[in-house]
């Protein structure tokens, strides 16, 4: 159905800019309306872009209405409007967003920016390149340093709540293979909060085993909290997953030490874990489940547990003996309604899906990529890097390298130089009709 959608949004001529300015004038010209569009990407990458650019953009919202944060495809297009009211984003802070935006949908005659879904669903994906994500999600004024910070922010404490409080020692994770882990689980207002954390090796002072009542060292953590949203069309709730990495003094971190956790999916093609991407692509049914309890197999291979009093023993047994597959399978089944809500795919196939869309936007660009994203022919793109050489106008050696097909242009280069060679297109093309 997407597919056939896509194929008559392709026989239309209007412009991006056409299409969306129609609109806006079509809803009296509201100064909260932003559109995006996938209108230079070729059907397949489109449809990929189309489901991961409705479950990127509630991702990035603390709003809770779900149904009036999606965004909405005009007709007959590739593309989207938004609402920032809906989704609780300030005109302020999506225009700070724009401030890198490197490519030109401009519509001179309106106070507007189509963006590129690509483009934005890679930077919500990706903080190490911007603050998209925590700009839009917390605003601009509330961005998270801190763990602390974060958990503030939703309202959530780590102090021990009876019945509310409850996780397990990790002993066979695939992230953390060298050293210990401490996986937990806090409610609070309805919100649910795991906090993982990792130490680099084992010792006495960062064995969780060692310290079963008290905080242990660790040298970073992950904390993901699920956030409630309800779709009132369809009367469900939801939640979706929001996450940060912190080192171990607490401070944000948007990249993860290799040495501490490995992203075995290998998202961006590497092991350093990134948050949102990484996370969104290991966590891909939502919360991971225990592979083996350190404690619960001490226990059935003999260990006694001793503790000082039976207070100390029944807080024990609450916190790492409680039935957590319960509360899991819960939590996933929030995450996979917000998932089908959003875009109609199942988690792991969204996880798929998300990890495509933002590593495709990070390949090298052959000279057929770039043209198709200039909205020319590649004859036309090379006629007009004949021109910039005979009227010695300098554009760049990855732009030269991949016009002459001798490799391809890194997406970070393209970005530097698309707005020069879209305007050598434009002077190129007025002195072809000039000239006719």
């Amino acid at each position: 159905m997407i597919a056939s959608l896509f194929i008559a949004a392709a026989l239309v001529a209007a412009t991006p800019a056409e299409t969306c300015r129609a609109h806006w004038d079509g809803i009296g010209q509201d100064p909260m309306a932003r559109y995006i569009t996938n209108d230079h990407l070729d059907l397949a990458d489109a449809v990929k872009s189309h489901h991961a650019l409705r479950f990127a953009i509630p991702s990035a919202s603390r709003a809770t209405n779900l149904d009036a944060q999606m965004p909405q495809r005009l007709k007959n297009s590739a593309c989207y409007h938004i609402d920032l009211t809906q989704l609780q984003w300030t005109p302020a802070d999506f225009n700070k967003v724009l401030e890198s935006y490197p490519y030109e949908y401009n519509d001179p005659a309106a106070p507007l920016l189509v963006i590129r879904a690509d483009w934005l669903i890679n930077r919500i994906g990706d903080p190490r390149k911007s603050d998209t994500l925590y700009r839009l999600l917390y605003g601009g004024d509330a961005i998270p340093k801190t763990d602390a910070d974060f958990l503030k922010f939703w309202g959530v404490s780590e102090e021990q709540q009876t019945g509310q409080r409850y996780g397990w020692i990790e002993g066979a994770s695939q992230v953390n293979k060298k050293g210990s882990r401490l996986i937990k689980r806090h409610n609070a207002r309805g919100l649910s909060l795991w906090v993982t954390n990792d130490a680099r090796a084992v010792t006495s002072a960062t064995d969780p085993a060692e310290q079963l009542l008290k905080d242990h060292k660790h040298d970073g953590r992950e904390l993901i909290a699920q956030v409630m949203k309800t779709s009132h069309r369809g009367g469900k709730r939801s939640a979706m997953q929001v996450y940060l990495l912190a080192d171990g003094n607490g401070k944000r971190v948007d990249e993860a030490p290799v040495d501490l956790v490995e992203d075995f999916s290998r998202t961006f093609g590497q092991a350093a874990i990134v948050t949102q991407s990484s996370c969104i692509s290991c966590h891909s049914e939502g919360m991971k489940r225990p592979t083996l309890n350190i404690l619960e197999n001490m226990l059935a291979n003999g260990v006694l547990l001793n503790a000082y009093s039976k207070e100390q023993r029944a807080a024990i047994e609450e916190f790492y003996l409680s039935d957590v597959e319960t509360q899991i399978r819960r939590d996933n089944e929030n995450y996979a309604a917000f998932v089908l809500t959003c875009n109609g795919l199942t988690t792991s196939q969204n996880a798929d899906n998300y990890r495509e869309v933002i590593e495709a936007y990070e390949r090298p660009l052959a000279v057929k990529d770039a043209a198709r994203e200039l909205s020319c022919t590649v004859e036309e793109l090379k006629l007009a890097a004949g021109y910039a050489s005979l009227n010695k106008i300098i554009i760049g050696n990855q732009f030269a390298r991949m016009i002459q097909d001798a490799g391809a242009m890194p997406r970070s280069q393209w970005e530097e130089d698309y707005r020069k060679v879209a305007e050598l297109l434009k002077v190129w093309r007025a002195k072809k009709t000039a000239q006719q």
